[in-house]
């Protein structure tokens, strides 16, 4: 079986899709993904093939010429989240595909994959697969508030591209309401690789605490509520592990030396030590929490960040201050970083979300998904294991509906 990967522009999106395309590997089936230039070396790093299609695009940086001097997202938006703002998300990434259709198009003409894999802002690779007669599937990261009103207003312009199947790595309980189910799949935790510390060796004498801000949420005005997660912490009788990218640390200006920081140290390689963790509500913080079975304290600054952040605290497994007069008000975080650490309740809910999510089919399971979406499309003509038995039909071109 061959399977394609199509990526939007931006670079971390590879890590969602890294654990099925690893799979698919081990397998022995033929993997590849579309990318902008500026996403293909996270894709390297993970050992999948990449096709660059365009130019690269900044999407973070085109964010940051937009805002006003010494201003923030937060400032400037709001909750990047609300109908308004999905609607605008919609136009923005169906525009980023136009430009790259012809050869995201001509190169999976050539290619000839039996199955699309798809991120939910990816629409170049979905609308080549729709014109060529491929079937698609749909990988959701972690919650998807792009499943409804982004997803709408985009096929409004593009015409239909329903998948085949969709793939979602979060726990049924903590997806948004209004979002239809797809085939679970446990997630995978894909923070990178790198030398064990020695210090993750030895047991915690105390509660530990990790603040994870990401690699984007300070340098878009997220810093002033870490600044408190972190002053806040250094005040209580409890470790703290700063995992902050060294590039990004002066933006939180001094902190006390109690506090241990540590430069792109892979999450999973220490959270076992951790009592709870403080971060941005990026999909991977989420889902690698989730899986360690930590109470959370999300300082959403743009996008998706909200919606995990409220259905971390909806489910009862946390907490968040999702407006930037809470972030910035060291009383009110300070409250809630104590709360995370002394309430039980907070702690045994992470732990029933973390059942859950063990509880999740194993990602080969979703190999066979796709092994039998491509059996059951009559162009591929495979088998049942994904295997091809007497070649490959050809590519029925059809109607492009952009």
């Amino acid at each position: 079986m061959r399977v394609l990967f199509g990526l939007p522009p931006m670079a971390g999106h590879a890590r969602s899709i890294a654990p099925l395309a690893a799979a698919l590997r081990s397998a022995g089936h033929d993997i590849v993904a579309v990318g902008r230039p500026n996403v293909v070396p996270g894709i390297l790093s993970r050992h999948i093939p990449a096709f660059p299609v365009g130019q690269p695009v900044d999407v973070v940086g085109g964010i940051l010429k937009a805002l006003p001097a010494g201003s923030s997202v937060q400032e400037m938006w709001g909750r990047s989240d609300g109908p308004e703002h999905l609607v605008g998300v919609a136009h923005h990434y169906v525009a980023y595909a136009e430009e790259v259709l012809d050869e995201v198009l001509d190169f999976t003409r050539a290619w000839r994959p039996d199955v699309v894999v798809y991120d939910p802002l990816d629409f170049a690779a979905r609308i080549a697969a729709a014109e060529l007669g491929v079937p698609t599937v749909r990988h959701r990261w972690a919650t998807d508030p792009y499943g409804t009103i982004t997803e709408s207003e985009a096929l409004a312009r593009l015409g239909s591209l329903e998948p085949a199947l969709v793939l979602d790595p979060c726990p049924p309980s903590l997806q948004l309401p209004g979002v239809a189910p797809g085939m679970p799949v446990r997630y995978v935790q894909d923070n990178g690789v790198g030398v064990v510390p020695p210090w993750t060796l030895v047991p915690p004498s105390r509660p530990t605490v990790c603040v994870c801000p990401g690699t984007e949420a300070l340098t878009l005005g997220g810093a002033p509520g870490f600044r408190n997660a972190l002053l806040a912490l250094a005040q209580l009788d409890v470790d703290v592990i700063a995992a902050v990218n060294a590039a990004n640390l002066d933006l939180l200006g001094p902190l006390p030396a109690s506090i241990r920081v540590v430069d792109m140290v892979p999450l999973h390689m220490f959270l076992h030590h951790c009592t709870a963790i403080v971060h941005h509500g990026g999909a991977g913080c989420l889902l690698t929490s989730i899986a360690a079975g930590l109470p959370q304290l999300v300082l959403p600054v743009i996008a998706d960040q909200y919606a995990n952040g409220d259905q971390i605290a909806a489910y009862g497994a946390g907490l968040t201050l999702s407006t930037m007069v809470e972030q910035r008000d060291p009383e009110a975080v300070a409250t809630a970083v104590k709360r995370l650490i002394t309430d039980d309740s907070l702690t045994a809910r992470a732990l029933t979300l973390r059942a859950e999510h063990e509880s999740q089919p194993d990602v080969f399971d979703s190999v066979a998904a796709l092994a039998q979406v491509a059996h059951h499309n009559p162009r591929t003509r495979l088998s049942a294991d994904g295997n091809p038995p007497h070649g490959r039909a050809p590519a029925q071109p059809q109607t492009r509906a952009c």
